[in-house]
């Protein structure tokens, strides 16, 4: 099964990405890991998605989905669109 189920959230506080990660292929200090750059990226300038923390302050959230716990994190909506699997798309990004 896929790494992150992402899901286009519509609400009175805006446009958001719902993040679902699957809880056997990443653990969660690796899904933290990655927030934590993705933070240092926006401190240095760089045009990423924001990460939205929850009322605890948290990025990460953790919910129960059919008994199981799954690993969430929500983005500010970033618009565009996805990059075509394409070579020229894979040179860009290095």
């Amino acid at each position: 099964s896929s790494d992150v189920c992402s899901s286009d959230l519509v609400t009175l506080d805006g446009h958001f990405a719902l993040k679902v990660y699957n809880a056997t292929a990443r653990k969660p200090q690796e899904i933290q890991w990655e927030l934590e750059l993705t933070l240092h990226l926006i401190e240095n300038g760089a045009p990423v998605a924001h990460p939205v923390a929850g009322t605890d302050g948290n990025y990460l959230q953790t919910f129960s989905v059919d008994d199981e716990d799954r690993v969430t994190a929500l983005f500010e909506w970033a618009a565009g669109e996805k990059p075509k699997p394409e070579l020229s798309t894979y040179v860009l990004l290095g």
